[in-house]
C-alpha cells in the first residue's frame, strides 16, 4: 500500500510555490494527496499524477486536460488512472508521458493523487493561460482518448445539443436535480438559429439529445417545422452523438462540460453559441475570460456568441429545482427577453 503524508503535500506546494490550502481542500472534491512507495524519498516533485473518479465525457475531458497541462509544467512522466476507470482508447505514451491504469507495483515512486476537474491550486503553474499551450495539449495529449469524428457536416448546418438525463430525472415529481444545471429555454436555441440564418448562411439544423426529457426539444422542433427549416433529430450512442457534434461548423450548447469538451476537441468549429456565458467553470476562477473563450478565440479563431437573459426573469444560475413552473419556463420563455452579443477576444 502506498504511504500518504500531509507533510509531502506541503513540501510539494512549497517546492512549486503553490497554495497548500487550496490543494488540500478542493471543496466538493477530495483534496490532493501525495502517495508514495515505501522506498520512495519524496523531494517535492512527483513522478506521476493519478486521476481518481474520471467521470463522464465532459468531466473526463477536463480532468485529462488539466492533468496533462500540470504534468507538462511539472515534468511528470506518467499519468495514472484508477483501475475502475476503463476507457475505450488508452494511448500508452505520448510526447514522453506514459498513460496507465493504477500503479505497476513499484516501491520507489511518488504520485500526486486527486480529482483534476479544475486546476484550482495550480494557478501559479498555469496562469496567465497560454491558449497555444492549451490547444497543443488538447490536440496531442487529450484528443487521442476520444473517437475520431465522422465526415463533416456542411457549413450550412447548425448543430444543437440538448442535455437530459439526471438534469431532468427528478424534475416535475419533487425528485432531486443538480441545481447548477440550469438548462436554457427553447428560445435560446431558436434565437441562435435565427442569428445563424441571417449572419452565417445556415439553412438546416441538426438536433442531438441525450433523451427527450428536456422540454425544449419539442418546442425547437416545432419552431423549425413552422419556419420550414429542414432538420434531423438524433439520439444515438455516445460515440454517434459525439461524432455528429464534432462534425459541425456551427454549434449551440447548454450549460455543462459536455458541450465545451466537444467545442475544444473539434477541428471543424467556426461558431459557438452559449447561454449567459461561454464556460461553465468560469465562476470558480478569478478571471475575466474563461479557458474555453481564450482557446477558441485566440488559438482557433472561433467566433463565440452569448445569448443572455436581458430581462432577468429566467431561472437564476444555480437555482434549478425542477418544478413544473421551471419546466414551463424552459418551454415558454419569450425570445424577446433574450439578447445576443459576440464575445470578442481581448488583448492577450
Amino acid at each position: 500500500m502506498p504511504e500518504e503524508s500531509a507533510d509531502d503535500l506541503r513540501l510539494f506546494a512549497s517546492a512549486w510555490s503553490l497554495d497548500y490550502e487550496a490543494l488540500s481542500n478542493q471543496g466538493m472534491w477530495p483534496g490532493y494527496v501525495v502517495e508514495r512507495g515505501a522506498e520512495s524519498r519524496f523531494s517535492g516533485c512527483p513522478q506521476a499524477l493519478r486521476i481518481i473518479a474520471l467521470g463522464r465525457f465532459g468531466n473526463k475531458f477536463y480532468q485529462l486536460l488539466n492533468a496533462a497541462m500540470i504534468a507538462r509544467r511539472l515534468g511528470c512522466g506518467e499519468i495514472r488512472l484508477d483501475a475502475a476507470t476503463k476507457l475505450e482508447l488508452l494511448p500508452r505514451t505520448i510526447r514522453g508521458i506514459r498513460f496507465l491504469y493504477t500503479d505497476d507495483g513499484r516501491s520507489d515512486w511518488a504520485a500526486l493523487r486527486g480529482v483534476f476537474f479544475t486546476y484550482l491550486g495550480f494557478e501559479r503553474l498555469l496562469e496567465p493561460l497560454d491558449p497555444w499551450f492549451i490547444q497543443d495539449t488538447i490536440a496531442h495529449l487529450v484528443a487521442p482518448f476520444f473517437q475520431p469524428m465522422q465526415a463533416p457536416l456542411g457549413d450550412h448546418i447548425i448543430a444543437m445539443h440538448f442535455r437530459g438525463g439526471d438534469v431532468f430525472a427528478g424534475a416535475g415529481n419533487g425528485g432531486w436535480v443538480p441545481p447548477l444545471y440550469v438548462m436554457p429555454p427553447a428560445s435560446f436555441y431558436t434565437n441562435a438559429v435565427k442569428h445563424a440564418r441571417e449572419s452565417l448562411g445556415v439553412t438546416e439544423a441538426r438536433i442531438v439529445y441525450e433523451d427527450r426529457s428536456n422540454p425544449a426539444i419539442a418546442e425547437v422542433e416545432e419552431y423549425l417545422s413552422w419556419q420550414g427549416i429542414p432538420f434531423q433529430s438524433q439520439s444515438g450512442t455516445l460515440t454517434e452523438d459525439v461524432c455528429a457534434l464534432l462534425a459541425a461548423a456551427h454549434l449551440v450548447i447548454p450549460f455543462g462540460t459536455f458541450g465545451e469538451a466537444i467545442a475544444l476537441l473539434s477541428g471543424r468549429l467556426r461558431t459557438l453559441y452559449g447561454f449567459r456565458h461561454v464556460g461553465c467553470l468560469g465562476f470558480l476562477y478569478q478571471r475575466e475570460r474563461t479557458l474555453i473563450e481564450i482557446v477558441l478565440q485566440q488559438a482557433r479563431g472561433v467566433r463565440t456568441f452569448v445569448i443572455d437573459d436581458r430581462r432577468g426573469g429566467y431561472i437564476p444560475p444555480g437555482a434549478w429545482v425542477g418544478t413544473t413552473e421551471q419546466l414551463a419556463m424552459i418551454r415558454d420563455y419569450p425570445e424577446s427577453a433574450l439578447e445576443i452579443r459576440e464575445a470578442l477576444p481581448s488583448a492577450p
